[in-house]
This record gives C-alpha cells, sequence and structure tokens, in this order.
C-alpha cells in the first residue's frame, strides 16, 4: 500500500487565510502576509472541545425563546421550533421552512458532519482523505447559510 503524500512531507506549509502552500522556511504568507503554519497543535481536541461547546450551546439557542408574536393584542413568546409551528398556522409555510431548515437542520447537521470527520480522522478510517476533505468543504460552505 503507498503511503499518502502530504504536505508536511514535502516541506509544505499552508496559509489559514488564503490557502497558499509555501515553503515551511517561509513565515509568512507571499500572497496575503499572514502567519504560515505547518500544522495547528492538537487540533482534534481543539476541534473537539468547540464541537462539545456547540453542542451545549444549541441546546438553550432552542429552549430560549427567540420571537414574539403579537397578534390581536397579545404576545406570544416562541421558540425557534414554536415560531416555525405558528408561521406554518398562519400560513407562511415558505418561510417556516426557510427558518426550519436553516435555524434547526443545517447547523445540527453540520456539528453531526463535524463529529463524523473528527472520528474518521482519529480512528485513521479507511475513507479517502480526498472524500473527507469534500465533506468538509461542503459542510463549511453550508454552514455559511445557517442563522444560527
Amino acid at each position: 500500500m503507498k503511503s499518502a503524500v502530504t504536505g508536511a512531507s514535502r516541506e509544505l506549509a499552508s496559509c489559514h487565510l488564503c490557502y497558499k502552500l509555501a515553503p515551511v522556511t517561509l513565515h509568512h504568507c507571499p500572497r496575503c502576509g499572514s502567519a504560515m503554519h505547518l500544522r495547528k497543535n492538537d487540533s482534534i481536541q481543539r476541534t473537539l472541545a468547540l464541537l462539545f461547546t456547540a453542542c451545549l450551546l444549541y441546546i438553550p439557542a432552542n429552549i430560549y425563546p427567540i420571537m414574539y408574536t403579537d397578534q390581536l393584542g397579545s404576545t406570544e413568546a416562541s421558540t425557534i421550533l414554536g415560531g416555525v409551528v405558528l408561521l406554518i398556522n398562519l400560513g407562511s409555510v415558505p418561510i417556516a421552512a426557510v427558518i426550519f431548515i436553516f435555524s434547526v437542520m443545517v447547523p445540527s447537521g453540520k456539528i453531526m458532519a463535524m463529529f463524523y470527520l473528527v472520528w474518521t480522522v482519529e480512528r485513521h478510517s479507511p475513507l479517502d482523505p480526498r472524500q473527507r476533505s469534500i465533506m468538509y468543504r461542503v459542510t463549511e460552505f453550508i454552514g455559511k447559510w445557517s442563522m444560527v
């Protein structure tokens, strides 16, 4: 089995701002001037810490009211899901769908995808690194559209 060729094995560092590859001997990116790094120390542990924090903060984000609806003189507090149900009952199904997709489905899907990627990297999964990279890029792109 052929061993994987990595940037580190070729003595290349990556700019974390513009993703340019340059020799490790350069300390600043030739394109944008930001610091160059070979690898971030303890990146898996940092990622797991941020993912667990995201899970913990996702709970109050969905429990506490974020919307107050004033209808015929009565004010009603709603959570994200309560707001979606309320908007469906008021006949605003497209708006409810957008809020549900980008406030509930995308963030939870992003968290699950990141946990899966960390798990496969930590376990040295036979999953192709190219497939993991594509999954990460898709997760990163879709995550930008999240409203949370």
